[in-house]
């Protein structure tokens, strides 16, 4: 019912349950974690990071209290470590994300091989590292979270909910390190996660869109690294394929309309092919919608009339007509009142980062809390 006095009482009949338990007893962490859970549910209705500074110090007091070797530790220290990484999206504290990852760490030695929650541990643990490496750039906790999150996949089956999610993660992580490292085998083991998460996820699943785009994306920056022409032809097969799966209104609608045009432009442009101009008028008629569906506060919007600017004069350049040469002139004038100074030269691939991203962390690991 959502109703804050029933929440509230909750929490004070568990801290009653909580000081009428002695220390020693074996119920007592059990029942601290349920007074950790009523200030979590409460900080999650209001957003009072107040609560969920009292959620952290139960969480620390009942792990105090928990005999040594218990098994339950285990969950606690997970659980610890993701109420420490919600208050660091919340107030920004890095001390924060260090505190979830430390907790994390101590969680998974404890695991015993082959227990069900260890795959878990090790997602939960290569996604705060991830938050970590793209935060501070630190490349030591991208190359700590690639093997935790490999061996989180290893560990999970095949028909678990969460595999098509744990895959693209890893994904995600490879790439970032191609990303600084320019290794193609990473982005080659990147793009087959990837498909493989595409695989097992059903067609008309909502996170499919975010697989393809992801998808997309790789082949992309391998073409732009190879120059392999079928790399971008599976990028723009995966990226009109997110857009025919992409619903009317979805927030996400614009950006992955402009990735696609790009991808267009760009194919148009390498091909030599100026015979057929099909590509550059579907560009051209993609960023326009793009254009309709972004507001001016949109913070690329700049970015997106330029790439609008540049395909229409793209355009004048091998038909000569002379509104696509004004209408460039006109979008790159609303962009230079954008940014108030000279419109960058609008690259495709810097809107696909910015999208992916965007999808990313819609769908970020997906944290999972864990019963004592």
């Amino acid at each position: 019912m959502g109703n804050l006095a029933d929440i509230i009482e909750a929490i004070s009949v568990d801290q009653q349950v909580v000081r009428l338990t002695p220390d020693g007893h074996p119920g007592k962490p059990k029942r601290m974690d349920n007074l950790r859970i009523s200030f979590g549910g409460l900080f999650e209705c209001t957003g009072d990071v107040s609560y969920l500074d009292e959620a952290i110090l139960v969480q620390q007091q009942a792990i105090r209290v928990t005999p040594e070797g218990q098994e339950s530790v285990i969950a606690q220290l997970n659980n610890l470590g993701l109420s420490f990484h919600s208050r660091f999206k919340s107030t920004g504290n890095p001390s924060d994300l260090s505190e979830a990852i430390s907790n994390q760490q101590r969680a998974v030695p404890l695991t015993p091989d082959g227990h069900f929650i260890m795959s878990t541990l090790l997602d939960n643990l290569a996604g705060l590292l991830r938050s970590r490496f793209e935060h501070t750039g630190d490349l030591p906790d991208l190359f700590e979270a690639i093997p935790a999150q490999q061996r989180a996949v290893q560990l999970t089956p095949n028909d678990h909910p969460d595999m098509p999610k744990r895959l693209y993660s890893f994904a995600c992580l490879l790439h970032s390190c191609f990303e600084r490292t320019g290794d193609r085998s990473d982005i080659s083991e990147a793009i087959s996660n990837q498909q493989r998460a595409a695989q097992l996820t059903p067609y008309d699943h909502p996170d499919m869109p975010t697989w393809l785009i992801s998808l997309g994306h790789s082949f992309l920056s391998r073409f732009e690294h190879t120059g392999n022409l079928s790399d971008l032809l599976e990028a723009i097969s995966n990226q009109q394929r997110a857009v025919q799966l992409t619903s009317n209104g979805h927030p996400d609608m614009s950006g992955r309309l402009n990735n696609l045009a790009g991808s267009l432009h760009g194919r148009f442009k390498h091909t030599g092919d100026h015979s057929d101009e099909s590509d550059l008028s579907k560009a051209i008629s993609n960023q326009r919608q793009v254009i309709q569906l972004s507001p001016d506060s949109q913070p690329d919007m700049s970015t997106r009339l330029s790439n609008l600017g540049l395909a229409l004069h793209t355009r004048f350049q091998h038909i000569g007509n002379l509104a696509d040469i004004s209408e460039a002139i006109s979008s790159h004038q609303r962009a230079v009142q954008l940014t108030g100074k000279p419109a960058s030269r609008g690259r495709q691939e810097n809107t696909g980062i910015e999208t992916h991203a965007r999808d990313q962390n819609r769908n970020e690991v997906g944290f999972r809390d864990a019963t004592s």
